[in-house]
C-alpha cells in the first residue's frame, strides 16, 4: 500500500498480506524479516508503526 508522509511528503510503500491456512506455520526467518507476531488487537505491544495500526483498522 502507497502512503505519503504528510509533512515531509516522503513517500512510503507498506506490504500487505493475507492468506488463510487450515493449520498454523512455523515462521522461517529471512532477508526481510525476522519475526511476526499474531496480534489479537488487544494485547499492548512495544513498537509497531502508527501507520500499520491504520492499515489494520481499514482491512
Amino acid at each position: 500500500m502507497k502512503s505519503k508522509v504528510i509533512k515531509s511528503g516522503a513517500v512510503k510503500y507498506n506490504p500487505v498480506f493475507y492468506g488463510e491456512l487450515e493449520e498454523l506455520q512455523p515462521f522461517k526467518p529471512n532477508d526481510e524479516t525476522s519475526n511476526i507476531m499474531l496480534w489479537d488487537g488487544l494485547e499492548p505491544i512495544d513498537s509497531f508503526d502508527s501507520l500499520d495500526i491504520r492499515l489494520i483498522d481499514y482491512f
